[in-house]
């Protein structure tokens, strides 16, 4: 193995943990990297309970750092991992791949890891985030974006230091491109990748869609309309019921399926209740990626008012 084809990944958060856009993104590109001949893929991460410090699943190698906060960005993480990458891969590495904030441990020391070149993966900017929380107008929220102070400083330190910032999606692009950010990153460090689905996995099917409608009890010739997403204030869901509780007074044979899970499960429940739709919505929980493709087959409608600013969102994809 030659130096040139060792690749080292650093994510706070992988399948392994739980199932996001972004850790579908990271994994699929990591399985595709390692799948070639004369490609070594190594990722560092946070803890997996259950799983070893170190193992090994489809060809790429996960080292995930011990005794830190599990999916956490931490001060004693990005210090641990440094340290890790120093001792163990640094001297056979050809290029550092940051998902968002994960290399910041070597990009805090960049003089100690001058001779490495480093790529930031940018899923969303803090920007993007503060115009999330804004958009939820919850008082809560929008506390949180005084938050956002500190981590736009970490951006401004880290951002001047990175190689090449790759861009997930033209939203994110433009905003990198644009002011604040303009001051202080150069337009020819950022490229667009846009993120992009395996279409031999996601596709229609009629006979998928009768087959899987009929293991939910959901009527074949019903108005199906899908939601998948996290349920957290900032992904709409509310928004989305709502809307739905007022397409049944023009479609009253539709029906609503709610894919995934989160803080805000039990809130949505009783909306749904308090609207007396509970006929007409189905929650299934949170469902492998694997499984996704069944869901999407099933509906007509798909439905994400959203109200983050997404880079190029997986589900809608």
């Amino acid at each position: 193995m030659t130096n040139k084809n060792n690749y080292v990944f650093f994510s706070r958060s992988l399948p392994f943990h739980g199932i996001g856009g972004m850790e579908i993104v990271v994994w699929d590109l990591l399985k595709e990297m390692a799948a070639r001949e004369l490609v070594k893929v190594t990722v560092i991460t946070t803890t997996i309970k259950g799983k070893p410090e170190v193992f090994v699943e489809d060809n790429v190698r996960i080292v995930a750092i011990a005794g830190v906060k599990s999916r956490r960005y931490t001060p004693k993480w990005w210090k641990l991992s440094a340290n890790y990458f120093e001792k163990f891969l640094m001297n056979e590495t050809t290029c550092v791949m940051s998902v968002a904030m994960g290399a910041c441990g070597l990009l805090f020391e960049r003089e100690r890891f001058k001779n490495v070149p480093i790529v930031w993966q940018a899923h969303g900017t803090v920007v993007g985030e503060v115009i999330s929380k804004l958009r939820t107008k919850d008082p809560i929220q929008l506390l949180k974006c005084l938050r956002q102070i500190k981590y736009f400083i970490r951006e401004f330190r880290v951002f001047r230091k990175v190689d090449k910032i790759v861009a997930v999606g033209k939203i994110v692009q433009r905003t990198l491109k644009n002011k604040p950010y303009s001051y202080f990153v150069g337009s020819e460090k950022i490229l667009l990748i846009e993120n992009g689905v395996d279409t031999k996995q996601f596709h229609p099917s009629a006979d998928s869609k009768k087959e899987y409608r009929n293991e939910l009890g959901i009527p074949q010739d019903a108005t199906l309309v899908v939601s998948a997403s996290r349920m957290i204030l900032q992904k709409g869901v509310a928004q989305g019921i709502l809307g739905f509780h007022n397409f049944l007074k023009e479609l009253p044979s539709a029906h609503l399926l709610i894919v995934g899970d989160g803080k805000e499960r039990d809130s949505l429940s009783k909306l749904v209740a308090n609207c007396g739709i509970e006929d007409k919505v189905t929650f299934v929980g949170s469902k492998p990626y694997s499984e996704m493709p069944k869901y999407f087959q099933m509906g007509d409608i798909f439905l994400f008012p959203t109200l983050r600013e997404e880079g190029a969102p997986l589900n809608v994809l």
